[in-house]
């Protein structure tokens, strides 16, 4: 029998996936959870082959979870650096206050209550991208049932057609 190869399974499963990453970004952008633009630059979708298997990932910095808008939990030591960086980007510093020192006190109060947006309790704009795609996942699999049943179909036509 030939080797199965997964042209619409592996394009559907692109497709998918990139949808997915597309409205992620959009959902970022929609919140402005973009503040230095790394989040969603690292935005990126993947397809693997390996023989008869093909595998898809959706990725993104390992922050995800609190940058895409859920926020950091109470005993989380945020990065100061990057606070530092945000406070700069955002133009919070006033002319006594130096980014140090607000860059500081947010750490602290993340440490303590949470972030804002975990204590507002916000959603994850990835989970919420992820689940708005799940309707879709019926359509990939079917791809790749059609690419399974038009070589399996060949070869059983052939198996007869000899006989």
């Amino acid at each position: 029998m030939t080797s199965l190869r997964f042209i619409s399974g592996k394009a559907a499963l692109g497709n998918y996936l990139q949808g997915m990453r597309i409205d992620a970004d959009r959902r970022l952008d929609a919140r402005k959870l973009n503040a230095s633009g790394r989040l969603k630059a690292s935005n990126a979708t993947e397809i693997r082959e390996s023989g008869d298997v093909v595998t898809g990932s959706f990725t993104a910095l390992d922050y995800w979870k609190t940058g895409g808008g859920s926020g950091s939990p109470p005993g989380t030591v945020a990065d100061l650096e990057g606070l530092k960086e945000w406070v700069i980007i955002r133009k919070m510093v006033g002319p006594v206050e130096t980014p140090d020192f607000l860059a500081e006190r947010i750490q602290d109060r993340i440490y303590e209550d949470g972030s804002k947006y975990f204590r507002d309790r916000r959603d994850n704009e990835y989970a919420n991208a992820v689940e708005a795609a799940q309707p879709g996942v019926n359509a990939v699999l079917g791809a790749f049932l059609s690419d399974i049943a038009n070589p399996v179909a060949d070869q059983f036509s052939k198996a007869f057609k000899a006989a």
